[in-house]
């Protein structure tokens, strides 16, 4: 949304006719230097960091400056030599004219911009753009974590910086996969590998340090071209995280891989204890191993967390009798991908089923309404919608149910009757148990009951009908 409405009255007959100007302002360097010709009563007018450092001489042509803001002053010339012409412009645009739209930017530049504002005491259009940041540019935020933290942190956008932390809290893996990773600090970097939750394959996790590594000694990318000197650089960087790396969960042809860079910047006894470890197939008994991270599924849901798709993958797993893991395979067992959301496709049993049938294994979520509630269940089964209902035999499903965000009064109701697992009908949405009664959606935007008959425990305490605020089913993508 362009931000539009802070500043009256209008200068935009002064902006687009630089006649009388009275103060050059000089931004960038080199090629990108633009002269910028300003009035210093608009300036002053707009800013007080202007009005404060131009001094009452400065006013009446003299050329001094009051403390430190100004880079230079020489006559009626003004030099800011590190700022962006672009992002100065749109500041001046809107100094002169109270417009600026923060779409019209790419990202980093828009962080020049907001940073050029806070410069300038701009505070109104500073609260502006930071919640337009934090708001809506979340996924752009992400990508350009680190510069956004070194903005937050240099400028002290102390919302800004709550934000770009809680978003390494939720996702600490948001830090390496971020665009401009090169750029994190040391002390950041080491307190993410040191989480569990750190989604992320370790053969990953390695070549992004790499890389890190690489950007911070200067080198070459290419090993090739590296000397004693740029490989002892390298080995003292690397020696202050390798403690951190869980190098032990690679699967084995990742490691071999690597193999040759990891001789020659790993400490010699780690390389050398990796090198059995993998040769020997993990079989070594002798190497007490550090603990796995967590690993998650992909899911884009609105209704459950990351932590609770992992317990129903978890669930999901252990239900899957050929399914196999061992100490090179921590990756998650499958991924949950999104065919159905009520609240944008529609709630109606035709819906349901022209977008689910014949998908192979399903998960189902819903949100009661009024309720922190989420209820759902998995179908290892295809959907059908057939003529005549019946019934799909299976001893693999189940359904449960979450209370909030947290797994801590997570219910699990696994199916104790194989024969009438699963409701096949086309009149209703998807349907767990005899006639549907353990878990039921049926009607345009479903009216919903729980009430135990083919599975092992109730998974809410009342009988009674409910309405779900919206729902999600996702197909079970398993990995190879």
């Amino acid at each position: 949304m362009p931000i539009d409405h802070y500043l009256i009255p209008d200068y935009s007959h002064l902006y687009k006719h630089d006649e009388h100007s009275d103060i050059h302002i000089h931004v960038g360097k080199g090629s990108d230097l633009t002269v910028f010709r300003v009035h210093l009563q608009v300036l002053c007018k707009r800013s007080s960091y202007f009005n404060q450092s131009f001094s009452d001489d400065v006013k009446n042509s003299k050329t001094q400056a009051q403390g430190e803001a100004l880079t230079s002053i020489e006559a009626f010339n003004i030099y800011y030599r590190d700022l962006s012409p672009i992002a100065f412009g749109s500041i001046l645009r809107y100094m002169y004219m109270g417009k600026l739209s923060p779409s019209k930017h790419q990202y980093l530049e828009l962080l020049e911009v907001v940073k050029i504002a806070n410069k300038f005491a701009l505070k109104k259009l500073v609260e502006a753009l930071l919640r337009t940041i934090s708001e809506e540019l979340v996924c752009l935020l992400e990508k350009n974590l680190i510069s956004t933290m070194i903005t937050a942190e240099d400028e002290r956008f102390d919302a800004l910086e709550r934000r770009c932390l809680a978003i390494i809290e939720e996702s600490p893996e948001a830090v390496l996969l971020s665009n401009d990773f090169l750029k994190c600090n040391k002390n950041l970097l080491i307190a993410q590998l040191k989480k569990d939750r750190l989604d992320m394959g370790e053969a990953e996790i390695w070549d992004c340090i790499l890389n890190w590594s690489i950007a911070q000694a200067n080198v070459s990318s290419d090993s090739n071209n590296w000397s004693a000197d740029d490989i002892a650089t390298l080995k003292m960087i690397i020696a202050e995280v390798a403690p951190h790396l869980r190098l032990f969960y690679m699967k084995q042809p990742d490691f071999l891989e690597r193999e040759p860079i990891m001789e020659k910047l790993l400490p010699e006894a780690l390389h050398k204890v990796l090198k059995q470890f993998y040769l020997a197939n993990g079989n070594n008994q002798n190497i007490t191993l550090p603990k796995p991270r967590v690993r998650f599924p992909i899911i884009n849901s609105i209704l459950i967390n990351k932590e609770q798709a992992r317990w129903i993958a978890q669930h999901i797993r252990r239900q899957t009798p050929s399914s196999s893991r061992n100490s090179f395979d921590m990756d998650p067992f499958c991924d949950f991908e999104l065919l159905l959301s009520g609240s944008l496709d529609g709630f109606t049993p035709t819906i349901f089923h022209r977008t689910c049938d014949n998908k192979g294994p399903t998960i189902v979520v819903a949100k009661i309404k009024n309720s922190n509630e989420i209820v759902g269940g998995y179908c290892p089964l295809d959907w059908k919608s057939p003529r005549k209902e019946y019934y799909g035999n299976c001893s693999d499903s189940f359904i449960f149910a979450f209370h909030g965000n947290g797994l801590h009064n997570a219910k699990y109701s696994h199916v104790q009757e194989a024969n009438h697992a699963i409701f096949f009908t086309a009149d209703s949405g998807p349907c767990f148990g005899y006639n549907g009664a353990d878990l039921y959606f049926g009607g345009k935007k479903p009216a919903c009951s729980t009430q135990r008959e083919s599975y092992s425990i109730p998974i809410r305490n009342s009988n009674n009908w409910f309405a779900i605020m919206d729902y999600e089913v996702f197909q079970v993508v398993k990995r190879d």
